[in-house]
């Protein structure tokens, strides 16, 4: 498969995988590439750090192909143990010559990669890894959950499930579409959180200096807002209780019911007519949302 998809690209020397790949896995110019495959068996995770550009494909078959700088090739680690995949690039153990060679703009680490299994239980990015889909794929599963920290980016990798957490924090870039029973958003440090949902219960948790962002439908929606801001202005929901603090603001679209306990200083601004009812309110606001966000 593989194969055929590098040799309709072979002009280029970038995988279509998605966009950001083309932006960074333009081949070296005095270093070809090596493209290696394995078969696996029982993967029910993936585990990766610093630079790979992973694919995610849903397939009956279980495999991973990836490609390589050919001199890179004896320090790049892909293995299974304990039905997790791991991708790993032993940087440290370069030699000083590789480490100047790839230190120079004209040549670029190519570390791409296609996991082709029939489900996922678990999805661990971190570094500067890029997580996608291949050609259109969602991860269907009964249950998952999805942690994204350093700098990683999880770019619109669809998610069918029964139950789904997903935890972005420090710098992680997340957008990813879930249809679940039950969802679980949770934003931290500066991360970027936005969600597009289908559940029936909904919850969300915005801490620190991060931004987290829902739109969809959900029946029920509990909010814990300890950070800089939450917008759930496109989620349609009958029921919300929300409950913020350390200067919280949280942008919601109220159905019938709005719960609402603040503290610190923090701002619920909703749209819609709902019955309000007041838990607590300490030094904070209330407001109905007049389309502008408050500074």
């Amino acid at each position: 498969m593989i194969y055929k998809y590098l040799t309709a690209v072979a002009c280029t020397f970038a995988l279509s995988i998605a966009l950001a790949f083309a932006q960074n896995s333009s081949s070296p110019s005095d270093s070809s590439l090596t493209v290696k495959s394995i078969d696996l068996e029982g993967i029910s995770g993936i585990q990766a750090g610093d630079v790979f550009r992973i694919a995610y494909e849903q397939s009956d078959d279980c495999s991973v192909e990836w490609e390589v700088n050919s001199d890179l090739q004896d320090y790049v680690e892909i293995y299974a143990k304990g039905g997790i995949l791991y991708f790993e690039f032993n940087r440290k153990g370069l030699p000083y010559e590789l480490q100047k060679k790839y230190r120079q703009k004209d040549n670029k680490l190519v570390l791409n990669a296609i996991v082709s299994v029939p489900s996922l239980r678990s999805i661990s990015v971190t570094d500067n890894v890029v997580l996608t889909s291949y050609e259109g794929s969602s991860v269907r599963a009964d249950s998952l959950t999805v942690t994204v920290s350093g700098n990683a980016d999880y770019r619109d990798l669809a998610v069918n499930a029964s139950y789904v957490t997903v935890d972005a924090s420090n710098k992680a870039d997340v957008s990813i579409p879930v249809s679940a029973d039950e969802v679980v958003l949770i934003s931290s440090n500066t991360a970027n959180l936005s969600a597009s949902v289908n559940c029936k219960a909904l919850t969300v948790t915005g801490r620190n200096s991060s931004m987290l962002k829902a739109a969809g439908k959900a029946e029920k929606t509990t909010v814990n807002g300890q950070g800089r801001e939450i917008d759930l202005l496109s989620l349609t929901v009958p029921e919300m209780e929300v409950i913020l603090s350390n200067g919280c603001r949280a942008y919601v679209n109220a159905g019938t019911l709005l719960s609402l306990d603040l503290k610190g200083g923090s701002l619920a601004s909703f749209s819609g007519d709902p019955a309000i009812e007041i838990v607590s309110i300490q030094n904070s606001s209330v407001q109905p949302c007049t389309g502008e966000k408050k500074k």
